[in-house]
């Protein structure tokens, strides 16, 4: 970020709003639903959802929204009579006030040119107000954090029309907002624009890391080694020295119920996709699973979670849905782990899936999957040389992502203290803002 020396305002007043503290004396504390109206979305059922964008309208949702930008790679269209005011308007700003994940409560964006005419679901608000391009600021603030976070609990994850329309903003004359809106609108671009950046970065060195796995484990470390054909169409060639066998020759399909309730119980939430780690979450499941030990492989049988793969370091209770495989004497887990997490056996248990709502894959199917493996000496060395390589890579990514969100942080405290009037960027109509 650029430093920069800000100008105070030369008088405050006390707001009256004990984390919001003093703002500007000619600023007032105003409601929401005294300077705009909330409209919650739409309600539709599965028989008003259309595959032909053509012959409905989209319905903007919560994965419309990603790192404070749109993003329409997730699409739903209904055919179905939709209200005048459901209908977003350039200037609308678009919360999510419902989710199952209280994190993504508040996420919003302003309505552009892109998507105005189309309409947003019921888990989903739209606030209509003439001082938008303020206000839109005010949305992505601690300050809103502040408040909306006071009526969300444990059980309910929901900003309701009722809580929207009563909170407070700092509201400057109008001249000021559009001044502060197009300062924050140049200074935010900046920050984003170096998240993109170190984004591409990291995706780039995730997509070195798993290119890496997919290379050695169905090439191995010997580039120079002789190829044979495999006679396997997901195998292609493989090194002349190592065998093919089914799946079920080298691991054992583990299906024993698990009757000690005092085992830790590990779930799809807790393997982290394509990385197999292990994610610590509290889980309330209080059905039986399947019993595994260290060294077994989890393995997420539904199409979503195919890549989700974690080779066990304790005992515990695999419960939903998830396989249990156990490494025979020929196979090395690591080894095992890594070629369960390659593109290559992923996409081959993917075109096996079955089931129109929730496909899954058959474990007879994975039991008869052809696989090639090296002797237990290469084995070794090559989960040693991805352990090396793979942890060398992660460290790379998490400083980049320490990066991300260190300069979030940064954007998020700017709006912050713009909004609230902390700091002043205009005098006399001129933007107070010296760069060293």
């Amino acid at each position: 970020m650029i430093n920069a020396v800000f100008k105070k305002y030369d008088v405050f007043k006390d707001s009256g709003i004990e984390w919001l503290g003093d703002v500007p004396s000619h600023w007032e504390i105003r409601r929401l639903k005294d300077i705009g109206i909330s409209i919650i979305g739409i309600t539709y059922s599965p028989d008003d959802v259309v595959e032909d964008e053509s012959e409905g309208i989209l319905v903007l949702r919560a994965s419309n929204i990603q790192g404070n930008k749109l993003s329409l790679l997730d699409n739903v269209f209904v055919n179905k009579k939709v209200s005048v005011k459901q209908i977003v308007r350039k200037g609308d700003i678009l919360l999510c006030s419902r989710s199952g994940s209280r994190s993504l409560i508040g996420k919003n964006i302003c309505v552009d040119d892109q998507i105005a005419g189309t309409t947003f679901g019921a888990f989903m608000t739209i606030y209509r107000s003439r001082y938008f391009k303020f206000i839109s600021g005010f949305f992505n603030s601690k300050f809103f954090e502040a408040q909306s976070g006071l009526f969300m609990t444990s059980t309910i994850n929901q900003l309701t029309i009722s809580t929207l329309n009563n909170l407070l903003v700092a509201l400057p004359p109008l001249d000021e907002q559009k001044a502060i809106a197009a300062y924050l609108d140049e200074r935010t671009a900046q920050i984003d624009h170096k998240i993109d950046l170190l984004t591409q970065k990291a995706a780039q060195y995730a997509q070195l890391k798993q290119a890496l796995i997919n290379e050695t484990v169905t090439r191995g470390l010997d580039k120079t080694a002789l190829l044979k054909e495999s006679g396997i169409e997901w195998l292609g060639p493989i090194p002349t020295h190592w065998e093919v066998k089914r799946h079920k020759d080298h691991f054992i399909f583990i299906n024993k119920k698990c009757n000690d309730m005092e085992l830790a119980k590990v779930g799809l939430e807790n393997i982290e996709s394509k990385t197999g780690k292990f994610i610590f979450t509290d889980s309330d499941f209080d059905g039986i699973g399947i019993e595994f030990r260290e060294n077994d492989i989890l393995f997420g049988k539904l199409r979503p979670y195919l890549a989700k793969v974690y080779l066990a370091e304790f005992n515990g209770s695999a419960v939903g849905d998830i396989f249990v495989y156990r490494p025979k004497s020929d196979i090395v887990p690591k080894f095992a782990r890594y070629l369960m997490l390659s593109d290559r056996y992923i996409d081959v248990i993917n075109s096996s899936t079955v089931g129109a709502k929730m496909p899954r894959v058959s474990s007879g199917f994975i039991a008869n999957l052809p696989v090639a493996i090296p002797t237990l000496y290469e084995q070794k060395a090559i989960a040693n040389y991805l352990d090396t390589k793979t942890a060398h890579i992660d460290r790379i990514v998490e400083t980049i992502n320490h990066q991300i969100e260190t300069l979030r942080e940064c954007r998020k405290t700017l709006i912050n203290d713009v909004v609230t009037g902390k700091i002043k960027i205009i005098d006399n109509g001129e933007w107070r803002i010296d760069n060293e």
